[in-house]
């Protein structure tokens, strides 16, 4: 019999099963980093005619927004109130303005719909918080929940997804 010898190494189930996980582990994050950009998430808009007919849409209504007074600044619950408003008729205008441009028939029209319809509660809730600033000057704004979070986190990530980044909630309120 001979002795062991240490510099050799007996393959073990231990062993070969470490080298199946790590080996599992390299050729996923090989094929994760090879398939980065092509992934799209389930609201991104192949038919880029929207995204591309939105975007300035909502530019020009965020330039709009940046001319008024900043709510946060007002004196009076009811300045802000009123800024708040001047603010939510240029973004009822913008939803006008954007419910033109959905390619009819279009690739997930029903979508595109679905999320300028939202803008329509969000609207209504800035007009709800602006009549309660008239009656209380310690209302607060409240979002509409959709999918167990604000409504506008939908809105914004629908918004960022589709690379319409004006086309985000504003902060202004």
């Amino acid at each position: 019999m001979e002795p062991a010898d240490d510099t050799t190494r007996k393959l073990s189930v231990g062993r070969v099963l470490g080298v199946i996980v790590v080996l599992s582990f390299v050729v996923m994050w090989i094929y994760i980093f090879a398939n980065t950009g092509r992934y799209k998430p389930v609201a991104y808009l192949e038919d880029r005619r929207f995204p591309e007919a939105a975007q300035p849409i909502c530019a020009t209504t965020e330039e709009a927004l940046a001319t008024l007074p900043r709510a946060q600044d007002a004196r009076t619950a009811t300045e802000r109130s009123v800024v708040i408003d001047q603010a939510t008729d240029l973004l009822v205008q913008m939803q006008t303005d954007l419910r033109a441009v959905v390619p009819v028939g279009g690739e997930r029209e029903k979508f595109i719909r679905q999320w300028i319809d939202d803008w329509s509660i969000y609207l209504q809730d800035r007009r709800d918080y602006a009549a309660g600033l008239r009656k209380d000057s310690q209302a607060e704004f409240l979002v509409t929940p959709k999918y167990g979070a604000q409504l506008s986190k939908s809105m914004d990530n629908f918004a960022d997804t589709n690379r319409m980044e004006s086309c985000a909630t504003p902060g202004d309120v």
